[in-house]
């Protein structure tokens, strides 16, 4: 998962550097529950984290997340499902509030996005994550 979330946030931010040049130091919005590993790609990269607070549920907070959003932000995003905690992240409303801004959503589905399909067939709600949206 590691090698996808470097891959996907340099990918964010070489699109920003071109499309947004005036942005001198980027802004990624991750949910609290976010992948521990963009610290480190903070420092590699010299973009901020805004880590956003999550629900009782350890679900990204739509409101919260949008509030974060600021002319800086190229990126941000979403876990189906969150490593730790296992839930999966309002995904649908996330890439709205990202269209709406015009910057990147990453959906880190390493291996929930590999599961999912297999747990929908047993019959379980699995909320929309991939390139429908």
């Amino acid at each position: 998962g590691s090698e996808s979330l470097f891959l996907a946030t340099a990918a964010a931010l070489a699109n920003a550097k071109e499309r947004r040049p005036d942005i001198a130091r980027p802004e990624i919005v991750i949910p609290q529950t976010g992948y521990p590993t963009f610290e480190k790609y903070e420092r590699y990269f010299g973009y901020t984290i805004r880590r956003v607070p999550v629900d009782e549920n350890f679900r990204a907070i739509v409101s919260a997340m949008s509030e974060a959003v600021s002319e800086n932000t190229v990126m941000m995003l979403a876990s189906m499902p969150s490593w730790s905690h296992g839930v999966c992240d309002p995904v649908r409303e996330l890439a709205e509030i990202a269209s709406q801004h015009g910057i990147w959503l990453h959906v880190d589905a390493c291996v929930g996005g590999f599961l999912a399909p297999f747990v929908r067939e047993l019959g379980r709600d699995v909320p929309d994550f991939d390139f429908r949206l």
